[in-house]
């Protein structure tokens, strides 16, 4: 008589046949790897010397007990690998971070199925540090390929477009904390020269044809040229066309909530999300069962469905001017 199968074994059933071949074909799974990749918050670049402890439980359920695999070190390329492991329910855990560097989140649980190639990448977060944003002074949008000198910081070379800030502005780094420096450009915008001008003789004032006129009053919008529009554009054309407007914050939602349900209209500039990649004005129209109406300009799709107030928060424009992100109108 046959040996029983062990416990978790996969049983087939097969039925023979006087005078028949019967032919039954049995796969493999290959087993899984598991890439452990330590990187830097800020940077995203490999971190070695990080030291995790590594346990696996059974494939069946993620209540059993966990099997200590050992201790394991980060590598040069911030990686820990363990190829052809078995497949189950996996716990990892940061117990000491590199020199330099403190644990951002110590703890991870997941599965492992067979035949996966899983990689869980895990950051520090770096005890010193020194991070320069860098903006359009007008629009408030980021602006790539600037170069800085660090000691006393001094912008070297502008981006396309901008102009160059001689300045030099002091920085103080302190151990265990992370210091960010905003920085704003000025936008090198056209220029253009308006001369006014007699079309014909005038009569009453004698002017000739021909001759230049002072006190001729012009109007410049809010076109910010390979940058869309300026915020002021907003409270401005308001304001133009009458109506009343406040300029409103992110950490106050409760106006924005009290301007809607007064039948006042919301503008919103929005930040890079669910509504854009870079910058984008939206209108906030109602609320409908506690969420927020819209109307987007570039999408009728999200104009149809109802969204979230924590959304709009956290992705309204972070460097908004003129009284923004938010203006209550009407």
């Amino acid at each position: 008589m046959g040996q029983w199968p062990t416990r978790g074994a996969t049983v087939h059933v097969i039925q023979l046949e006087e005078n028949r071949t019967t032919t039954i074909e049995l796969t493999n799974l290959v087993k899984p790897t598991l890439k452990i990749l330590k990187v830097d918050s800020i940077t995203k670049n490999p971190v070695a010397h990080a030291k995790f402890q590594i346990w696996r439980a059974s494939g069946e359920t993620k209540t059993g007990d966990y099997h200590d695999l050992g201790t394991f070190y980060s590598d040069e390329n911030g990686e820990i690998v363990l190829e052809h492991t078995d497949p189950g329910w996996f716990k990892i855990s940061e117990l000491e971070a590199p020199s330099g560097y403190s644990i951002k989140q110590a703890d991870h649980e997941f599965y492992l199925a067979a035949g996966e190639e899983k990689t869980v990448q895990v950051e520090n977060i770096p005890l010193s540090a020194l991070v320069v944003y860098k903006y359009d002074r007008i629009s408030g949008e980021p602006v790539e390929g600037a170069i800085f000198q660090i000691r006393y910081i001094r912008e070297l070379d502008a981006a396309q477009g901008y102009e160059l800030d001689k300045e030099y502005k002091t920085v103080y780094v302190q151990p265990g904390k992370t210091v960010e420096f905003e920085w704003e450009n000025v936008p090198i915008t056209g220029q253009f020269q308006l001369r006014k001008y007699a079309a014909e003789y005038n009569e009453v004032t004698g002017t000739p044809a021909g001759a230049p006129l002072k006190g001729a009053v012009y109007e410049n919008g809010g076109w910010c040229k390979g940058q869309g529009s300026y915020h002021f554009l907003i409270p401005n054309a308001a304001k133009a066309w009458g109506l009343n407007v406040e300029g409103c914050k992110a950490s106050e939602p409760q106006r924005i909530l009290d301007a809607l349900s007064q039948g006042k209209l919301v503008v919103a500039i929005m930040g890079r999300g669910h509504f854009t990649t870079s910058g984008h004005f939206i209108v906030l129209r109602g609320v409908q069962d506690g969420k927020i109406l819209v109307a987007d300009p570039a999408s009728t799709s999200r104009s149809r469905k109802a969204w979230e107030l924590s959304i709009i928060l956290n992705e309204a424009g972070k460097r908004a001017g003129a009284g923004g992100p938010f203006w209550l109108i009407g």
